[in-house]
């Protein structure tokens, strides 16, 4: 639904590909990892992620130092009670390292 919605949005893909790094990871392998990862800062940044986690996808945005910025229910995003490009540029730049 994401690819279909927002994610078909030139402008949002300009702004993705221009300010983030974009991954997916699924809520059921985060535990995994915060328990498994060889990095301790993967571990930390996936339990911090399943900690706050919305069900059934949530977006999540980092700072370039690890720090939750913000995250919103994919589900505001597909209904259009929060607009995705808007939540994008709201923390473009971000973080103690800009």
């Amino acid at each position: 639904m994401l690819r279909a919605g927002p994610l078909s949005s030139p402008e949002v893909m300009e702004v993705l590909t221009r300010d983030y790094v974009n991954a997916w990871v699924l809520c059921n392998d985060l535990k995994g990892i915060a328990e498994d990862a060889a990095d301790p800062n993967v571990r930390a940044l996936a339990a911090l992620a399943k900690k706050n986690y919305l069900t059934p996808v949530d977006v999540q945005l980092y700072s370039p130092a690890g720090e939750l910025l913000d995250h919103v229910n994919a589900n505001a995003i597909l209904s259009g009670e929060v607009s995705y490009l808007a939540f994008l540029q709201a923390h473009r730049g971000a973080g103690p390292e800009k």
